[in-house]
């Protein structure tokens, strides 16, 4: 069975929601999510948005498919099981992720802060 997710992300005057079929819990598209940030983090462009985008993009399984999926918005998809949000102002990330229920917001955010954080997160929860 696949753990389905979605994922927007944002900056002040944009916003872009991605679906994605498999491996959407913390271990997959979380950790996926922290290498997109790595690579980024050394991008010296007075943007990074358009960096986390590509990256975002470019991200593939390993038969070569696409992990994600440009949508019109998250809530389209009612079998997701979390919920990504990326906002980049100024270069400053914020990650906030949520649990879904069949598409009904359950309360739960597991996470919600900067990188440096998220990745304290993840060793605190064993999930790297």
């Amino acid at each position: 069975m696949s753990t389905r997710s979605t994922l927007t992300i944002k900056s002040q005057t944009s916003k872009i929601n991605f679906y994605r079929h498999m491996d959407g819990y913390l271990a997959g598209a979380g950790i996926d999510l922290l290498t997109v940030f790595s690579k980024v983090k050394d991008t010296s462009a007075h943007n990074k948005l358009p960096a986390i985008l590509k990256a975002v993009s470019d991200l593939i399984y390993k038969d070569g498919r696409a992990i994600y999926e440009v949508i019109d918005s998250p809530s389209m998809h009612s079998d997701r099981e979390f919920h990504y949000t990326v906002t980049v102002i100024d270069n400053d990330i914020h990650i906030r992720i949520e649990e879904f229920d069949f598409g009904k917001h359950i309360g739960k955010t597991f996470f919600q802060g900067s990188v440096e954080k998220l990745k304290h997160y993840f060793i605190e929860e064993k999930i790297v």
